[in-house]
């Protein structure tokens, strides 16, 4: 028997689940797989101008507990060494491989590029047979950005690693041991002058505990960031191991690759969840609180066809704006939830977060990841009180 039980392994789900466990649950997560965290550029989003629309929109749901849920989150990814810069509050400017400037609101320590006016020579640096990043096409977009303000000199290199073919996986794990660590520091170290700011593709290390662009700045002497873009991405795939990793350490366990395929309910709360698992054994998870974080199409949280969107798990009811098969109006599809995030009102331990939710639409809302922070430690809250939302000291 679990106290509370999540379903999805998303940003939401892991959020939830986090969230409970701090507050002395039992917390079980069930997942089809790793959710699409791995894909994420690893910085987090927010429209805070949305906080204050109508109750039809995710945003309202959650203005009591952005703050809190954003410093939760922080300190969840800091105990593996993952630090973030940034708050909900305000925009914060990244550079992207293309060279353009990204606004969003909590950006990785390893990307993040204080006083960029302060710089006077910007290097940026590829590997020779990696064709995920242009040197040339970042500092040529770079200058044009407006960012850097006082650049009097540009110059790219590129790496010589003699692999045969270089994938930003490789190099990711290659580049934090010696000797090709040692033979990068050494390359670099006839380009560093005064006001120098380094820039490399988002590979420093796979591990959000492995900070090689601080090992470079000590060695060099001058400031050395990444840059999102481009998938596979090693930030988001950071971003997902420091919060697995974390709820793991305090007690949260895991089954991945299972289904889920039905529940059974007593009176009005959900009881168990049925779940298929890879070698296609079924089996029963009792729970006392249940926590929604499937997502949308994407991971198959919402199912759709031309007539109709329905939520395959609870038959929970789905909100469809306008045609389903005009202008992508089908993003802004979700369920419907009360204020206490509860999806159906027969079901008072069933709770659901993320973009599972209608106009949860992260793409036309600018809300990335911010969201779903907010949504699964609302509903973690939730699920861990049994309906009573109290903040976590």
């Amino acid at each position: 028997m679990y106290d509370v039980v999540v379903i999805g392994a998303g940003m939401s789900g892991l959020m939830a689940a986090g969230v409970a466990a701090n507050k002395q649950k039992k917390v079980l997560v069930v997942a089809k797989g790793q959710g699409a965290l791995s894909l994420s550029s690893g910085c987090i989003d927010f429209n805070s101008e949305l906080l204050k629309i109508d109750k039809e929109s995710p945003y309202f749901l959650i203005q009591d507990v952005v703050e809190e849920s954003f410093n939760f989150f922080k300190a969840q990814v800091k105990k593996r060494g993952l630090n973030y810069e940034g708050s909900p509050k305000k925009k914060t400017k990244v550079l992207t491989t293309l060279g353009t400037v990204k606004n969003t609101c909590l950006v990785p320590q390893s990307m993040f590029v204080e006083n960029p006016e302060s710089y006077e020579r910007l290097v940026a640096v590829g590997f020779k047979g990696y064709f995920d990043f242009s040197p040339a096409l970042f500092l040529y977009y770079a200058q044009k950005s407006g960012i850097f303000t006082n650049l009097k000199e540009i110059e790219e290199v590129y790496f010589e690693t003699n692999a045969e073919k270089l994938t930003s996986a490789w190099l990711s794990a290659a580049l934090t041991k010696a000797p090709l660590k040692e033979k990068l520091i050494a390359f670099l170290k006839p380009y560093v002058k005064r006001q120098t700011l380094i820039v490399f593709p988002a590979v420093l290390g796979d591990l959000p505990e492995e900070k090689l662009y601080e090992e470079l700045e000590k060695e060099l002497g001058v400031k050395v960031r990444e840059l999102p873009g481009g998938l596979p991405s090693v930030p988001g795939q950071r971003l997902n191991k420091a919060l697995t990793s974390s709820l793991k350490e305090e007690g949260v366990a895991f089954a991945f690759n299972a289904e889920v395929i039905g529940y059974t309910n007593a009176g009005n709360k959900v009881t168990s969840i049925k779940i298929k698992e890879a070698g296609g054994r079924v089996r029963e998870i009792l729970g006392q609180a249940f926590v929604l974080a499937s997502g949308s199409f994407w991971g198959k949280g919402l199912w759709a066809t031309q007539e109709e969107v329905c939520e395959p798990i609870f038959n929970s009811k789905v909100f469809i704006p306008g045609n389903l098969v005009d202008n992508f109006s089908f993003l802004g599809a979700g369920i419907v939830t009360d204020d206490h995030l509860r999806p159906r009102e027969d079901l008072k331990n069933l709770y659901a977060a993320g973009n599972i939710l209608r106009n949860s639409n992260y793409l036309v809302n600018n809300s990335g990841l911010g969201l779903a922070i907010a949504l699964g430690y609302k509903a973690g809250l939730l699920a861990a009180g049994e309906g009573e939302v109290a903040s976590i000291a």
